[in-house]
């Protein structure tokens, strides 16, 4: 060992959901975004541009929510906001 002594637990809510899921076709199926963790693994994972201010805002205040550092559904509305971005680059041929 290093001498590493953790002084602190960090909980983390991965089951953390919104109120209301965000739903929305995507190559002819409907994606259900039920929560932070959700948002953050669908950014990731789909998002064509993640160097945008809204995508890194979203994903900073979804982690805060999955420390239960902020409300799951202010992370949400964060995540539309990013969305709806992405939607207007990727329209605009960015």
């Amino acid at each position: 060992m290093w001498g590493l002594i953790l002084t602190e637990i960090i909980p983390v809510a991965f089951s953390a959901r919104w109120s209301m899921p965000v739903c929305f076709v995507q190559k002819q199926q409907v994606k259900r975004i039920s929560g932070p963790a959700d948002a953050i693994r669908h950014m990731r994972d789909c998002f064509m541009d993640k160097s945008g201010p809204s995508y890194s805002r979203a994903i900073d205040i979804c982690l805060a929510a999955l420390r239960r550092e902020t409300d799951p559904d202010i992370a949400r509305v964060f995540f539309l906001a990013a969305y709806e971005d992405q939607l207007a680059r990727a329209q605009k041929g960015h």
